[in-house]
Formats: structure tokens, sequence, C-alpha cells
């Protein structure tokens, strides 16, 4: 009941209606995972983060993750946003504006909504570093994260800006059609977290 719930606090505090919608929600995605994410592991284990016995806990093979500063002259970061985007467009039944699509019209519009993007800010949480712990704990845990105010906030901003029913297309993943941009998403995830993390 909780994880359903978070999730579609989750879906409605990310609902689109148009296509830049959908870009704004790709560019803020790239800043969490690839960004924010780092920021938040090396604030909570800072590079001389030592562990119980005085050993360094940067040490190998566990190396210090990078934070990547988005660029919208990488193709690759490009690829993330539109991906994501695309996705989300056929999620919420979105047709995609060709002008948009256009490489040059996409990075000026990228760089206007720059001041859009959450600045970071440290989760202070804790970082689960223990392989051992069961992963039924960890979705626990983290499921306290979001109370039932903060979904109840998020339900009433969303009826409040949505007078109309929404119909939402489930997709399931798909590796053997180049068409759908599911494998290039998951593509570019790949190379980008091995970037953060090498």
């Amino acid at each position: 009941m909780i994880d359903g719930s978070n999730k579609v606090a989750k879906i409605l505090e990310n609902f689109c209606t148009n296509w830049c919608d959908c870009l704004l929600i790709g560019r803020i995605k790239f800043e969490k995972y690839f960004s924010n994410k780092a920021k938040d592991l090396l604030h909570a284990y800072p590079l001389d983060h030592l562990m119980k016995d005085g050993s360094l806990f940067w040490n190998l093979p566990k190396r210090p993750p990078t934070p990547i500063k988005f660029d919208s002259t990488n193709k690759l970061h490009l690829d993330f946003v539109q991906s994501y985007a695309r996705l989300l467009s056929e999620i919420f039944n979105i047709p995609r504006d060709q002008q948009l699509i256009d490489q040059v019209n996409l990075i000026t519009f990228l760089n206007s909504i720059e001041s859009k993007i959450p600045s970071w800010i440290s989760a202070n949480k804790h970082i689960e570093t223990d392989e051992n712990k069961k992963k039924d704990q960890i979705l626990q845990e983290n499921s306290k994260n979001m109370g039932n105010l903060k979904q109840a906030g998020i339900y009433e901003n969303f009826l409040e800006k949505n007078k109309r029913i929404f119909t939402l297309n489930p997709l399931s993943f798909e590796k053997d059609n180049d068409l759908n941009g599911h494998v290039i998403k998951i593509t570019i995830i790949h190379v980008s977290v091995r970037t953060v993390i090498f």
C-alpha cells in the first residue's frame, strides 16, 4: 500500500501536459541521476572519510563518484534528456514538438530552463553500505521518506492544476525494437554511470 501510494505520488509530481514538460523532467532527472546522487554520496562519505578500523572508506575496489555537469553540447547528455522525454510523452499521450526535436532548438530550450533545475541540497539521508541487508528492509525504510502529508500535498496540487481525467499508457521494456528508444536510454545510463564512477 505504502509503496503503491508513493509511486502514484511520484507520477503526479512529475506529471507532464506538453513536450516542454517532458524535456524539463528529463533534464531534472539527468541532474538527479548523474550529479546529485554522486554529490549525496560524497557528502555522506567525503574523500577523507575513515572506517571504524581507521582505513579510508574510498579504498580500492571502491572508487569515489564524480558528479557530471550537464553540457547541452554533449550528444550523450542530449540523448538522455530526449530519450527520457520521449518515454514520458508516450506514457502521458503527448505529441512531440517537432521544433524542439531539432538539435539547435533543443539546445536553446535546455539552456533557457537552467534556472528551473533545482539546486542540489544535501539529502542528509543514510546511504546503506551493507550489501547483506535485505532489499525489503531498504524499501521499507525508503517508503518512510515520503510521508502522508507530502503525498496529500502532491495530490491536492495536482487536482488544483488539472480538472480533466487523464489516461496513462504503461510501457513495457522491449529490447528487440530499436525504434522505441528503450535500449538507447539504458545504454546512455550505463555509459554515464561508468563515467561518474570511473
